[in-house]
């Protein structure tokens, strides 16, 4: 009877405030592992005046491996205190090896075509990395799987479908991945075109989640998309550069328009490209799917 008064008081809420009361929640959240896990890092590096982050490779993986504790908090929070199930947050516990393996393969490809783009257009030389690390690799293929599907599971998984159980869930998708947009490039070095093409990045990862139902699903796409991009073919991600890549990447053009400039390969005119050209495709061709997408407790 409580818990069915607490619901209705907080549909009851003014829609803005539901909003900006949920992003504040997604900014607690996604700030306590980094706090804890900076915190640990000043604590194991007593010389201050030596310490290089985020550039340094031991802050980078620890700060992808503490979002472990984003997605536990994540799950906490949803269930206890706005009594969410796991299936609301895209949680499906079936063929859940079936569901991470399709998704990453798909986030791969995205990041191959891409490449073979710029490949077959002669914009891009692609040369072995002889400083490459296998142990180092396998680090960052299991470090970027926890960081994109902690950011999944709490910017879509949580964030969206807690406004869209309030407001339209177009209206919802837009501001989340507005929301996920903002939070990439504070990283720096940011353009209008990264913006522009980070939103377009949330969108789509939005709509496939939409499609999939499983956060699971499109969290290994986005961890594929990343550890391919940044840690096979060498490119800057979100201005965040691995140093032990499987190939070094040589841009035969100057024009930060393709390369992206100094913010990476996020930032390039390809990736607006091929963006706009998934979620046009999936728009007209599952437009049925979405309108009759509900978000239930």
């Amino acid at each position: 009877m409580n818990m069915s008064r607490q619901k209705k008081r907080k549909l009851e809420q003014p829609r803005t405030s539901q909003i900006f009361i949920r992003f504040l929640v997604v900014l607690l959240l996604q700030a306590i592992s980094q706090v804890i896990w900076l915190g640990t890092y000043l604590l194991l590096n007593q010389n201050i005046s030596r310490i290089e982050f985020p550039e340094s490779s031991d802050y980078l993986l620890g700060s992808l491996y503490s979002s472990v504790i984003t997605i536990f908090l994540t799950i906490w929070y949803a269930q206890r205190i706005d009594g969410k199930s796991y299936s609301s947050l895209g949680l499906n516990k079936k063929r859940v090896v079936a569901q991470a393996s399709i998704g990453y393969l798909a986030g791969l490809l995205l990041a191959a075509i891409i490449v073979l783009y710029l490949i077959n257009k002669s914009l891009v030389v692609l040369t072995l990395n002889p400083s490459k690390e296998l142990s180092c690799n396998i680090l960052y293929f299991f470090g970027f799987i926890l960081q994109s599907f902690s950011e999944e599971l709490l910017i879509r998984g949580y964030f969206m479908t807690s406004l869209a159980t309030r407001i339209p869930t177009w209206s919802a998708v837009i501001i989340s991945s507005l929301i996920f947009s903002i939070f990439h490039v504070l990283n720096g070095n940011a353009t209008v075109l990264s913006c522009l093409n980070l939103t377009l990045v949330g969108f789509f990862f939005s709509l496939v989640f939409l499609l999939s139902k499983s956060i699971i699903f499109t969290g290994f796409l986005h961890a594929a998309w990343n550890f391919t991009l940044s840690c096979i073919f060498g490119f800057e991600i979100s201005n965040v550069q691995i140093g032990t890549t499987l190939f070094k990447t040589h841009f035969q053009i100057n024009d930060s328009l393709i390369t992206g400039g100094k913010f990476g390969i996020e930032a390039s005119i390809v990736v607006t490209f091929l963006l706009t050209f998934l979620i046009l495709s999936i728009i007209l061709i599952r437009l049925k799917k979405f309108e009759i997408f509900k978000i239930t407790h």
